[in-house]
């Protein structure tokens, strides 16, 4: 991951707390979600899948929504390495997914 994972799309789908991240298009997290990302976001980059994202590059890390013990639904963000400086070398032609 480099910065704030904007452009992150490898396959975590577990926040830092542990918590498994609900599907991006599950009823609960559409609503939870409705003025956070925009809907051409949600349906080009948040769809059918379940893994950890930072869609519009706001937040400090790739993040998911997950549901507590208690039903909330809310959003946390996943624990995800950042690349290291060999990773993001100009002779790297390969993009490594972390």
């Amino acid at each position: 991951m480099n910065g704030a994972g904007s452009d992150y799309i490898g396959s975590a789908n577990t926040t830092s707390s542990g918590n498994a991240c609900l599907f991006w298009e599950d009823q609960q997290v559409l609503v939870a979600m409705k003025y956070r990302v925009s809907e051409k976001t949600r349906r080009s980059l948040l769809n059918k899948h379940n893994k950890c994202r930072n869609p519009d590059g706001t937040d400090l890390h790739p993040w998911c929504y997950v549901q507590t013990s208690n039903g909330i639904v809310r959003s946390e963000f996943c624990d995800i390495p950042v690349c290291n400086a060999a990773a993001k070398s100009p002779k790297t032609t390969k993009h490594t997914q972390h």
